[in-house]
Formats: structure tokens, sequence, C-alpha cells
């Protein structure tokens, strides 16, 4: 992709009314929480270059590491931003919980130049008068005309029909990162145009933003070889989000999460699975004194003869945090919901784990329950017996089983996050 070099922009010589503009463009591009898009999409609205624009902020109980005051404090602080530009908006909630007990709470704000173009959009949306709302949010005529028609370009197709020399001009130019809008059969050439007018603006007004926008190469002309690169790209810097989560856990003696289960915690709740505590698996020699919590405090004993912790994970509602939850109807009720859909969705991973792998029995992975409230814990099927046994060689192979199935886990992630796979 084309990397350009471009000026910075500086004050000397403008006007209070220039400075002004680039004091407020600076404030919508410093919003890092946003999408390089919706920053310009929201400086496009600014500058007048479009009506309106629509952002969404929402939070999402099903991940297991969101949180509604983070979501509160970006909701915050892009109301801050909007109210210094002088931008006009309005922020609609709606807040529903599904059908397996997670909540999510969105913020939408609609937000334009002026106070007429905010209440049209609100109409728009509330009347679902979809032909107005794309016109008020950019789009071109001809491209809601081809919506409406069923004539969008089929965008793959249309790459492989320009010559060399068009795409090569095309991606060298960079304006396919700058098209907000789905292209029409007809009128693409003149839906570029406008596409085109938009880059400049972004060039002109806001260097930095334009560089961020650019240096992605547009998937439609990514070769499969790149399409798989980039997806890898994604996929890695989502899970080092999460195991910067994991990394913070601690237990009920302050101890973080062990590294022989860290990644399995990792890729468990990638796939929204929301993990409560976990044990790598232990060989302990007698006399060892060892710590643990026995569900109401920390006890501290020294060891009577070998004994052998194997390795698990419990898998827990984040409900059953909140204090005397017990005593909330309602609570129980979600944590119920929340637990059945993370057994569910284990027991399919498994089922697809298992479908060709053949191991022992006793080192298979299974579920057993926890609770009246649908807790339960990832182990193997012979932890019992190896409390009992006590072999060191079958503590190996268990550890062994728990390490495979999160290379498993992450092996078929893509096609999960790309929503390729329903499990």
């Amino acid at each position: 992709m084309f990397h350009e070099k471009l000026p910075e922009i500086r004050y000397e010589g403008m006007n209070r009314e220039e400075v002004g503009e680039r004091e407020d463009v600076e404030r919508i591009e410093n919003l890092d929480f946003l999408k390089p898009q919706e920053r310009m999409d929201l400086i496009l609205t600014y500058l007048g270059e479009k009506p309106t624009s629509m952002i969404e902020i929402a939070y999402d109980s099903k991940k297991p590491f969101a949180e509604l005051k983070e979501v509160l404090s970006k909701k915050e602080e892009l109301e801050k931003i909007l109210s210094a530009t002088k931008l006009a908006f309005k922020i609609l909630e709606k807040e529903e919980t599904d059908e397996n007990g997670f909540d999510r709470k969105v913020f939408q704000f609609l937000v334009g130049k002026d106070e007429k173009g905010v209440q049209e959009l609100e109409r728009a949306l509330v009347e679902r008068d979809d032909r107005k709302m794309k016109r008020l949010l950019g789009y071109p005529e001809t491209s809601i005309k081809a919506l409406f028609e069923g004539t969008i370009l089929d965008e793959k197709m249309w790459w492989k029909s320009l010559s060399e020399k068009e795409r090569e001009d095309l991606l060298q130019e960079g304006v396919l990162n700058f098209i907000t809008f789905p292209l029409s059969k007809d009128h693409w050439q003149e839906e570029l145009k406008i596409a085109r007018q938009r880059q400049a603006k972004i060039k002109e007004k806001t260097p930095k933003l334009y560089l961020e926008i650019i240096k992605e190469k547009p998937k439609v002309a990514m070769s499969e070889e790149e399409r798989k690169e980039h997806e890898k790209r994604e996929i890695e810097a989502y899970l080092e989000e999460i195991r910067k989560e994991v990394e913070r856990l601690v237990d009920k003696l302050g101890l973080p999460v062990e590294e022989g289960i860290k990644e399995t915690v990792v890729m468990l709740n990638a796939f929204e699975i929301r993990t409560s505590a976990s044990c790598e698996g232990h060989f302990q020699k007698k006399g060892e004194k060892v710590k643990y919590f026995d569900g109401e405090k920390i006890t501290e004993e020294v060891l009577q003869e070998d004994k052998v912790r194997p390795p698990w994970v419990d898998i827990d509602s984040r409900i059953s945090d909140i204090e005397n939850w017990r005593k909330n109807e309602a609570l129980k009720e979600k944590i119920r919901k929340q637990n059945n859909f993370f057994q569910k969705r284990m027991k399919n991973l498994l089922r697809l784990f298992y479908r060709e792998r053949k191991v022992p029995f006793d080192q298979r992975l299974h579920l057993r329950p926890k609770g009246i409230y649908g807790a339960f814990r990832l182990e193997n099927q012979g932890a019992k017996i190896l409390e009992k046994e006590k072999k060191k060689e079958k503590l190996d192979q268990y550890r062994q089983e728990m390490i495979e199935f999160a290379r498993f886990l992450k092996e078929i992630f893509p096609e999960f996050f790309y929503r390729r796979l329903e499990i």
C-alpha cells in the first residue's frame, strides 16, 4: 500500500476561525476509542461535507471482560467533545436482555451540523425510512437507488474486471479506503468522485487521521494470502487484548493465572465462555505447606501425604461475583441462563475437539456440575481417580490434554471470530 508523508498543519498565519476549526478537528481526531472511519464521519459532518453521522457505543455483558463503567466513560468523553465542537447531537439509549440472560446497552449518537439534521435523522429512524436515513448519512443518490433496486456493484467482480493499471492507480490514490457507502453498477465512477472529495478534505484538515486510514490495503484488493495475513493480524490483536485482561486476574490468594493453564483460560474467554477460577495441576509432596481457599476463608496446612491436583477451569456467570445475589430471584435466573449458554457452547467445542481425536477415556475432558445454578468445571474424566492414585505421569498427560484443547480452540477461532462457525 502506498504511504505518503504529509506536512504537519501549523497554526502560523491562521485566523481565529481557522484555529478554532483546527482545534475542533483535533478533538475529534483524538477520540481513539472510535474507529478511524467513525472519526472521519464526524469530521466530515463537522466540516459540512455530509449532513449527519451516527455513532454507537455499546456494552455487551456476553463479552467476559466488558465493563459498563468503561462504556459510560467513553459515552461521557464523546458527549464532551461533541459539545466542545458545537456539533448538534442526541443520544438514543436502548437496553435489552437476550434469551441467554446477557444484558446489552447501546448509546446511539445522532450527530449533525445543526439541530435540524439531528431531528430529521431521528425521525427517519423512528419511521424506518431507510432512504432518508442513508441520504442524511451522506450516501450518494445513485448508491441509495441501487440499494433499493438490487443493482449494487459486486466489489470482487468489479475489481477483477479492472485493468492492472486501473487497479494500481486506485491503490496508489488510496480512495478505496474512503468509500463508506456501497457502489452502484451504473454510477460507480461518479460515486468514486464523491469519495475523492472526502478523501481530499480529510487529507487537508487532518493529515494524522488520513495516514491512519490509508495504511491498510482495502480488502477488495487483497489476494487470498493477504486476506489471511490481515485476518491473522486482527485475531492476534484481539487475543492479545484478552491476554492482557487474563494477566490482571488474581485468585482469592492474590495469585495470578498459572502459566500452564493460562492459554486455555484465554481461549475460553475469547469464545465468550467466562472463566471464574483455574489450576494448572500440581504434584505436591508430603510436608509441603500449602494455602487454599475453602469457599469461605483462606486455609493453610502442612500436607501429611503426597497430593495430586489435576488441572481444571471453573466456568460461572460473572453475576455470581455480586454480593447477596442469592437474595435476588431475577439475578439467579440470569445466572442459570448464562451458565446454560456457557455449557451448551462448551459441549459443542468438546464435541468438535474429540470428533477425530483419540485418547484414553480418563484423559478426555468433560464438564462436572458445580452447585444448583449451572456453574461447572472443565476437567479430565479421571480427575477424581487421579487424586487417589497420585500418578505423576497421569498428571502430565492430563495437563497436556488441556494444552491441546487450547491449541485446538486457537486453531478454529478465526472461523468463530468472523462468524463463519456457529457454536
